[in-house]
């Protein structure tokens, strides 16, 4: 390592961090990552240090002091968040955290426009950017009046997407972005259950056509929401199927996206990584946007395999050193999460949307793993241990369940 360059913090240590210190740490970036559970394979990285902290929800006094440590032994390290949870975090410790770290994050106000689903609305249709139609109806009897307007199915989202996080939502929902609701019965009967994990919820039409119309425009911008690099993606399959994370993604060239994100990035005046989700809607050839991110995630890391890498560009800003970046990525290289793609395969196959020829076919291009690299393998062994106890357990399941 090159004791010169400042350090990077990690805060969350899953998959899009293992990327990130990979990409960081080749180029001789000391890398710390911070996580609250107990060691995973996603921990067991050459390029990163770990250190176990207290979680973003449990005990945030503990957290900030373990980082003022950290900061204190490691002044002028570089601290992104890949978590909405660490996220949401950083930007209301901001202050305590500025005088230990450089935060690669926008300002306090894009992230909190970005988290909140209505406000972003708001800000799309100002910027003249398209979304699915979408209500927000008021927790008395709104949702009653908004069921004749409204095409089923539909979803039903969080207001703030990490509501749907939490142990209680969990059990609700799975794990799911969104649920898919098929008749205003069932939107009424959904709707009040959901009003027990305490945080607004919308509904909005579901864009028609497959995954593999769900972009994703990946990009760092500089003052006044300037793009500095630009990456973009789509996904191949989702875990929850149709409604969750890719777990088989590929890079792709597609320039209308980027423009709507700068379109976004500028009416933010945003500076710093930004994520944004799309879907081509086939009813007009236009893309709807579904979601954005401030933090850094899956198509950060697997940008820097085709390329463009995002995590070191925010580093050099944080540091002051100039960003250089010609435009060009591979496109057409696949990124795969082989535990979470066979989950969708099993689930896809019940439906009889996917046959066994035809997910193999799919992984002909794969070139990007979610734990494979040739000069970080531990993460990898611990992945294959980690999968084979997991098989082990369903099998005993099955087994007892006959």
């Amino acid at each position: 390592m090159h004791s010169r360059l400042p350090p990077a913090v990690l805060l969350d240590m899953d998959v899009p961090g293992l990327a990130i210190a990979r990409s960081l740490g080749r180029r001789g970036v000391e890398v710390w990552g911070l996580h609250a559970a107990g060691r995973r394979w996603s921990m067991r990285s050459r390029y990163c240090r770990m250190m176990i902290v207290p979680g973003p929800t449990e005990n945030q006094g503990a957290l900030l002091e373990a980082l003022a440590d950290l900061g204190r032994s490691a002044r002028g390290a570089v601290l992104y968040a890949l978590h909405d949870d660490y996220l949401a975090f950083v930007a209301g410790h901001r202050a305590q955290l500025e005088p230990w770290f450089r935060i690669a994050h926008p300002h306090n106000s894009a992230i909190e426009a970005l988290v909140d689903k209505r406000r972003l609305a708001s800000i799309c249709a100002q910027a003249g950017i398209a979304i699915p139609r979408t209500w927000a109806p008021d927790e008395g009897d709104g949702v009653r009046d908004i069921c004749g307007d409204i095409c089923y199915p539909c979803l039903i989202k969080p207001a703030y997407s990490r509501a749907w996080r939490t142990p209680a939502a969990e059990r609700l929902v799975g794990g799911a972005k969104a649920l898919r609701i098929a008749s205003s019965h069932e939107l009424l009967a959904e709707w009040r259950g959901l009003r027990g994990i305490g945080s607004p919820l919308i509904v909005q039409e579901i864009i028609p056509g497959p995954d593999e119309n769900l972009y994703y425009s990946a990009g760092y911008y500089g003052a006044g929401g300037a793009p500095l690099a630009q990456f973009a993606g789509r996904k191949l399959r989702t875990l929850p199927v149709h409604l969750g994370a890719g777990t088989l993604v590929e890079s792709v060239s597609e320039p209308g996206v980027h423009v709507l994100a700068r379109r976004l990035a500028q009416a933010l005046d945003y500076r710093g990584n930004l994520g944004v989700e799309f879907k081509l809607d086939p009813r007009d050839g236009g893309f709807k946007l579904i979601e954005a991110n401030a933090r850094f995630g899956l198509w950060d890391g697997f940008a820097a395999d085709c390329g463009v890498d995002l995590a070191y560009c925010a580093y050099r800003d944080a540091v002051g050193a100039p960003i250089s970046f010609n435009g060009s990525y591979r496109t057409s290289v696949r990124w795969l999460h082989l535990r979470r793609d066979l989950d969708a395969l099993i689930e896809m196959r019940r439906k009889g949307e996917i046959g066994l020829g035809g997910w193999l076919l799919s992984l002909a291009k794969v070139r990007s793993h979610a734990a494979l690299a040739g000069d970080d393998l531990g993460p990898f062994m611990h992945y294959c241990l980690a999968f084979a106890a997991d098989l082990s357990r369903r099998l005993a399941r099955k087994a007892r369940t006959g």
